[in-house]
């Protein structure tokens, strides 16, 4: 049942609360057209890689948490071969969202070598230099990411993840802070620094994390329903700017394209991502090691 816009969730203690945000997001539901058939192999990427340790019921858990109709959801216009980057790299954040914190709480110094690991493998062209099995991972990945993409977005992307992965350590949320800078990669729409860094398309960065961020979390009050609602009026706003800040930037049509793409999947993102957050009970993966073991053996390891 919704109460006022508000679905109730429990604790692990069973006290009630009031979990995800439920409210209006101005930008239409698509689903990627390639999903179903991209969506076969995820799970044997998931498996084959090592991502979950092998009990079944953890397996189950992660294919509860839906990685596909995610992906399919947030990056509706991204070719296939993208798309199953995306799955992959959203699949990898849901289960190192889960380990890291338990790590963290239990051996401080270790996570936090962990993440200079992962921010290190941002920043050399070569495999991870750590020992950990989900740095490693994220290296395979960040080296697709990066494909076809140029030096400039390479330096965006990984001072963009480097602060991410900062505030995760302080106690912040990792998890999709990342993605307005992916979706350049992802859709393979690379904006110009000059309309990157604008005060407009910062604004909607911010907005489209502000917002993930709240479908994610939840809130116990109508207030925060009503700054979010408000947040996707200013993106309107914002988005009704963009032809006179593009002007005066002098920007080519190419150039113009990017953008427009760009800031529609910011939109795209922002939608898909809260229905699939409503759609889909986040489910807690059970404690697992793997991603953190030192010793790692796999292929992304070797220098």
């Amino acid at each position: 049942m919704v109460v006022d816009g508000l679905r109730p969730a429990h604790h692990e203690n069973g006290c009630a609360m009031l979990r995800a945000l439920d409210f209006p997001i101005p930008f239409d539901l698509t689903v990627n057209p390639h999903v179903d058939t991209v969506a076969e192999d995820h799970p044997g990427w998931a498996r084959s890689i090592g991502l979950l340790p092998p009990a079944e019921s953890w397996y189950e858990s992660y294919d509860d948490a839906g990685v596909p109709a995610l992906a399919a959801r947030a990056v509706p216009a991204a070719a296939p071969e993208r798309l199953d980057l995306a799955m992959r790299v959203l699949g990898w954040a849901l289960v190192w969202r889960d380990q890291l914190p338990r790590l963290a709480a239990a051996q401080p110094r270790l996570a936090a070598d962990h993440v200079k690991d992962l921010v290190e493998a941002c920043h050399t062209e070569r495999a991870a230099q750590g020992t950990s099995h989900g740095v490693c991972v994220w290296a395979g990945l960040w080296s697709e990411l990066r494909e076809g993409m140029t030096p400039d977005w390479v330096v965006r992307a990984t001072r963009s993840f480097t602060a991410s992965a900062v505030s995760y350590l302080h106690g912040g949320r990792l998890d999709f802070e990342l993605v307005p800078e992916l979706l350049e990669s992802l859709l393979e729409c690379e904006v110009p620094v000059t309309a990157h860094d604008s005060p407009q398309l910062r604004s909607l960065r911010l907005i489209t994390s502000r917002v993930t961020a709240w479908s994610a979390c939840g809130a116990d009050d109508r207030e925060a329903v009503d700054r979010a609602s408000e947040d996707m009026r200013a993106f309107e706003r914002v988005r009704e700017d963009l032809p006179e800040m593009m002007a005066g930037l002098e920007l080519d049509k190419p150039e113009i394209d990017a953008v427009d793409r760009y800031v529609t999947g910011l939109g795209s993102w922002t939608r898909g991502h809260h229905d699939w957050q409503q759609a889909f009970p986040r489910p807690r993966l059970p404690e697992a090691t793997n991603l953190v073991t030192s010793g790692c053996t796999c292929p992304w390891a070797r220098a």
